[in-house]
């Protein structure tokens, strides 16, 4: 949900139910269309059995996903704020060799601060599938969708303009997402799996 202040969110709470609340990126980058951009990336937790060692994997790839509506300034409908359909893969983005460094800094940031407070079971493996969602801020962009800048014209990046949105436990997955997911059970659960020679987890 879209509120316009912390009064508001805490007038619509549910007693006994837990809420994240967080600011609204109020620039963030749109394309052509004026639509909202977003980028989902992927990571796995991976616990082996009779151990409590978390190791993290990040997927090779992810995508470029956009609101269904423009983005209206002070209007709050979902339409033009909620990210989800996709409109090119990672890496098909022109600016992606410039933003993914930036991206996977502050995951990982992220990661190490939050594995302290995980606890996996001992007695059996376990794995975990996480989405990362992103936002990158209009301000001091140069290049890229939406602009006259040619795919050749390198970014200039500033760590302030990217923002993790949320982290999403189990997040949804499309028929093309197959080799991801059996490259995580190559590395999971290897007997489960099915070789996979482009989906890479690092």
């Amino acid at each position: 949900a879209v509120k316009r202040s912390p009064k508001e969110c805490l007038a619509s709470a549910e007693f006994g139910k837990t809420y994240v609340v967080q600011p609204s990126v109020s620039d963030p980058r749109t394309d052509e269309r004026g639509h909202k951009l977003g980028w989902r990336m992927y990571i796995a937790c991976v616990s082996p059995p009779n151990s409590r060692a978390l190791r993290w994997y990040m997927f090779c790839g992810g995508y470029l996903v956009a609101a269904d509506g423009p983005l209206e300034r002070g209007v709050l409908e979902p339409l033009g704020h909620v990210t989800k359909d996709r409109v090119c893969s990672f890496d098909a983005w022109p600016e992606s060799s410039a933003y993914e460094p930036v991206m996977r800094e502050k995951i990982t940031a992220v990661l190490r601060a939050a594995q302290p407070r995980m606890k996996p079971p001992v007695g059996k493996g376990c794995f975990e599938l996480f989405g990362v969602d992103l936002i990158v801020r209009e301000a001091e962009v140069n290049g890229g969708f939406g602009s006259d800048g040619g795919e050749d014209e390198e970014a200039s990046v500033d760590d302030a303009d990217v923002r993790i949105v949320e982290f999403n436990r189990s997040p949804r997955v499309k028929i093309e997402d197959k080799p991801m997911l059996h490259a995580l059970l190559n590395i999971a659960v290897p007997k489960y799996g099915i070789p996979q020679h482009g989906a890479v987890w690092d």
